[in-house]
């Protein structure tokens, strides 16, 4: 695709459609943008939004070397978009098919803006109540000998919604009492996880992807391989307890660590909830108190 003559094309098409524009062209440009606002809020709330940006940085690059006549890009570049269409079928396949089947079911439900970012009160209640929780759960029961395993995943910035939406969606207000019940081992939920979202319980008994790392060691269990697997493919903060030795384990950017007091789960879900978004906002005031 030759990008000039598509900007020296584009511009007489604009004056002439700009010359006819009638009420059944914005009616026209209205439903598009409903749809588009559709499919990004669809894709918003989950991970192949990541993916989907990554194909549109493609996609500038590609027009950045076409203008600027870096043919050999170009044309490398063209090739790859002639199989795009392919790929992202291949890739949004489930996403896709859950669009259609949503077609006609509520479809102006998804156009909802769903929650604010919560308070930092509110943060440190759901990390006191985490802790709380994980602390009643890693006791030894002495009928049993054994502990209360539990699995909860701390969403951050990644989007997880097609990750709850494998279990119960809740939208349960967080408590220790709330966890605990929900990994009582004769619960229904208990073997899944937990996915919080916006400092609310927002479903239990989800399956997260097992991790492909074969170098893990085998002392790790089912729940542990889950939460490595997570952490890799998000930047959401997994908590885990073990079911046979009480550990608490912390899973983050693929990396797992071990042997957590109360007091320490709890300082590195601080660091990780309350005191990187408190940077992240200091550096945008910074920003634009620079401008």
């Amino acid at each position: 695709m030759n990008i000039k003559l598509f900007f020296e094309n584009f511009f007489p098409f604009l004056k002439e459609e700009l010359s006819s524009f009638s009420f059944v062209s914005f009616l026209d440009i209205l439903i598009l943008s409903v749809i588009f606002l559709g499919i990004y809020q669809f894709l918003h709330d989950r991970r192949a939004a990541n993916l989907l940006a990554g194909l549109f940085v493609l996609f500038l690059i590609w027009v950045v070397v076409s203008f600027l006549g870096m043919n050999a890009t170009a044309y490398l570049l063209d090739r790859v978009f002639d199989v795009g269409i392919i790929a992202l079928i291949v890739i949004f396949r489930d996403e896709i098919r859950t669009v259609l089947e949503k077609v006609g079911d509520r479809p102006w439900r998804g156009l909802r803006r769903l929650g604010d970012d919560k308070s930092a009160e509110e943060t440190s209640a759901l990390i006191s109540a985490v802790c709380d929780a994980v602390g009643d759960m890693r006791k030894v029961d002495p009928k049993t000998g054994e502990s209360t395993g539990a699995l909860i995943v701390l969403e951050r910035t990644t989007k997880l919604g097609d990750i709850a939406a494998s279990g119960t969606l809740l939208d349960a207000a967080p408590s220790a009492t709330a966890l605990q019940a929900i990994f009582y081992k004769g619960a229904p939920m208990h073997d899944g996880a937990v996915i919080v979202r916006d400092n609310r319980i927002a479903a239990a008994g989800c399956m997260l992807p097992i991790t492909t790392d074969t170098t893990i060691s085998q002392e790790l269990g089912s729940r542990h391989r889950a939460a490595l697997g997570m952490s890799e493919v998000s930047d959401a903060v997994i908590v885990v307890v073990s079911e046979e030795t009480g550990t608490i384990s912390i899973a983050c950017d693929g990396i797992m660590t071990r042997e957590y007091s109360i007091r320490g789960l709890q300082m590195v879900l601080t660091e990780k909830l309350l005191r990187k978004r408190d940077r992240a906002e200091d550096s945008r005031e910074g920003n634009e108190d620079q401008r």
